[in-house]
């Protein structure tokens, strides 16, 4: 399982126009996160381009490392349809060294090329992997590649511990 935690964003574009009373734009923010078959949706945080969810941990299971989590961010609107504000996506690969330690990261809004509407900010996501099955044939194979791309044949030996981890697939960046 993947434990996942989206924990705040900040500088996401104001879809919604200034009000007659002179404030700026702003956005009423959420988040749609989708790995495999599973979804939820976190909380709507109104009239704000920096969003603080107090949602908490969702524990999200998958079968394959090859799966892609999927944050997807919206801005509410009452009477029209809700406004895309960008997304993240993250293979859970990327994420296999994180069993036994938590990943606290800013990750770059993006979307896709073309997107007509400016798109800007950062999310921080808190991620884990837990009660992963050893047995599992598929954590068995993660574990058998990250050794093999060390040059090692010990099975179930962890490369890098104690270094500073990069995660693939997805920009990581620290926000203003």
């Amino acid at each position: 399982k993947l434990r996942v935690t989206v924990v705040e964003a900040q500088d996401l574009a104001a879809m919604d126009s200034p009000s007659v009373t002179g404030q700026a734009g702003s956005s009423d923010p959420y988040a749609d996160v989708f790995l495999e078959e599973s979804y939820f949706r976190t909380s709507t945080i109104e009239q704000t381009t920096n969003p603080k969810w107090d949602d908490g941990e969702k524990l999200v299971p998958f079968t394959s490392f090859d799966s892609v989590l999927h944050v997807l961010l919206f801005d509410h609107d009452n009477f029209s349809n809700d406004d895309y504000i960008g997304e993240i996506m993250l293979p859970v690969y990327a994420l296999r060294d994180y069993e036994r330690q938590e990943l606290v990261k800013w990750f770059k809004v993006q979307g896709p090329p073309n997107h007509s509407a400016p798109i800007t900010g950062y999310v921080q996501l808190a991620l884990q992997l837990v009660e992963l099955d050893a047995s599992n044939p598929l954590v068995k194979e993660a574990t058998r590649d990250e050794n093999a791309s060390a040059g090692r044949a010990t099975p179930g030996k962890k490369k890098g511990v104690g270094k500073k981890k990069t995660v693939a697939g997805g920009s990581l960046a620290s926000p203003g």
